[in-house]
């Protein structure tokens, strides 16, 4: 057995250990920075005084929710109620992708008849891969792979029992944004006030 080898051995191994440490202790700041991103933006929405300053806080919003999760494009459909349209009204892209929104003006109900069930509902869609979908929402699979997305949340924005719209996160980290869906739903409740008050 040769000690100064084995002293050796012991300090890579915890050296590795801290570093390890490391990285996640800085992952989880950066983490929390980015919570308190979204946090300060309602707070901002909720004190927004004209549509100018709620524009500037929902852009914000979206890229620490599109930053949190990891994700490649956020943004958000406004419902026309009497048309039963949805159009894209704000979006926000990570770098090197393209953005969508123009492509995305005048989506009917029945372009999306599953999600517009579940909307409906109130409910939220995790989609982890997008080819499990594929026999089950198969005019929203073809939108979605249209536009190279493998994986999706999204959520509905309510306001007094009304269905204003949904929020959009393309291709996050699923398993990561499961834990933040609780803050995503009180999102939708924000912009659904912010809405109402400045139309």
């Amino acid at each position: 057995m040769n000690p100064g080898r084995e002293r050796t051995g012991e300090g890579t191994r915890r050296g590795t250990e801290e570093s390890t440490m490391c990285k996640r202790e800085n992952e989880g700041n950066e983490q929390q920075r980015e919570l308190e991103v979204v946090f300060a933006q309602l707070v901002a929405i909720d004190r927004a005084r004209n549509s100018a300053e709620v524009d500037l806080a929902v852009n914000t919003l979206l890229q620490a929710i599109g930053e949190y999760t990891q994700a490649e494009r956020t943004y958000i459909f406004e419902m026309m109620e009497e048309e039963r349209i949805f159009t894209n009204i704000y979006e926000w892209c990570s770098e090197g992708v393209t953005p969508q929104i123009d492509n995305l003006q005048a989506l009917t109900a029945d372009d999306m008849p599953v999600w517009d069930r579940i909307f409906l509902r109130g409910e939220s869609i995790i989609i982890d891969d997008l080819e499990t979908v594929k026999e089950s929402m198969p005019l929203e699979y073809d939108i979605l792979k249209a536009q190279d997305i493998y994986s999706e949340i999204s959520f509905p924005i309510w306001y007094r029992g009304k269905l204003m719209g949904f929020i959009g996160v393309d291709n996050p980290r699923v398993a990561k944004s499961r834990y933040f869906l609780n803050l995503l739903a009180v999102v939708g409740g924000y912009v659904g006030n912010a809405w109402e008050n400045f139309r």
